[in-house]
């Protein structure tokens, strides 16, 4: 199942603030991007699954879960 920070999501975490942080960019907030988890699913195919995040958009963007953090 997909997790955030080493927590499994559940429905009720839909709607939370993450934060992404780029790989490129861990140390400089300038370039973090703050959202809301959108929706979240399990794929066989993956460990992690999918985690997607809305930013400024109405569409959330699938979102590497080592990138993201609550808040």
């Amino acid at each position: 199942m997909p997790k955030i920070q080493g927590r499994e999501l559940t429905e009720s975490d839909i709607g939370s603030n993450v934060t992404y942080k780029p790989n490129h960019a861990k140390d400089d907030p300038s370039q973090w991007g703050h959202g809301k988890l959108s929706s979240f699913r399990y794929e066989q195919d993956r460990v992690e699954g999918a985690i997607f995040v809305r930013f400024k958009g109405p569409n959330g963007e699938r979102c590497n879960p080592e990138n993201l953090v609550w808040g």
